[in-house]
């Protein structure tokens, strides 16, 4: 994680977490435009160079980068999983293999002042590591006073009436 940090000149200002594949059984599906926009928001007013990308989702990898070509994406991933739309945690990656990834990706998820995300544990186990983060949560939750959901939603909400 340092390594990532440091070779990028330190926290990122922006982080993606797209989750894919079968989230649909949680939170309604996520249009890549929704999540587009709510970076083209946070990038209006806190421009960047780099931002950290975690997603299961090939086909979004590709699309945000030729959303926002001004942008280098960063992103920690050992392989591609063999099957197309197959989620990582159920790739035939090896069980090292996705664990050492999933925690890597909540430790750099949690390393930017930014994360637009769709509903995850990876990703709200970094909004958990990191209080002090801006959260956007794109999206309709099935059940959105469940842990971690609620917290995050309430941490975020504390945050902008400080504000």
């Amino acid at each position: 994680v340092e390594r990532v940090i440091a070779q990028n000149g330190g926290d990122f200002e922006l982080s993606i977490h797209y989750r894919g594949t079968d989230k649909t059984y949680e939170s309604s599906k996520i249009q890549f435009n929704e999540i587009f926009d709510a970076c083209r928001q946070i990038l209006d007013k806190h421009p960047a160079r780099t931002a950290f990308l975690a997603t299961d989702e090939p086909t979004f990898a590709d699309a945000i980068r030729l959303e926002f070509p001004s942008l280098a994406f960063v992103s920690f991933e050992f392989a591609m999983p063999s099957g197309p739309g197959v989620p990582r945690h159920f790739s035939d990656m090896s069980a090292t293999q996705k664990s050492t990834e999933a925690l890597v990706n909540m430790q750099l998820l949690s390393r930017s002042r930014h994360l637009v995300r769709t509903s995850s544990y990876l990703s709200a186990i970094s909004c958990l590591l990191n209080e002090n983060m801006e959260v956007v949560t794109v999206g309709r939750l099935y059940d959105a006073g469940s842990f971690p959901e609620r917290q995050i939603h309430d941490a975020q909400r504390d945050r902008n009436r400080r504000s």
